[in-house]
């Protein structure tokens, strides 16, 4: 029940609104995403360019093929 804000995109920016307004990395850091769900805030910090590199270390292993799926095309 506790992943599903991570289905909600409008919930996945105002998520990254906060990283970014309160994080000390910059362009030469590595954020790591530990609950990947679909990848909604990983996407959109990638896009941002806050981050050197962004990283998505899902732990729900039945989640393996969606990401495998999009790492394949896109």
């Amino acid at each position: 029940m506790e992943k599903t804000v991570l289905l909600n995109s409008e919930v996945a920016d105002q998520i990254v609104q906060s990283i970014v307004t309160h994080t000390r990395g910059d362009n030469n850091t590595l954020f790591l995403d530990g609950e990947g769900g679909l990848c909604h805030i990983g996407a959109k910090l990638k896009q941002m360019n806050t981050f050197d590199s962004v990283r998505v270390l899902e732990k729900d292993m039945e989640l393996l093929s969606l990401h495998e799926y999009a790492k394949e095309r896109y």
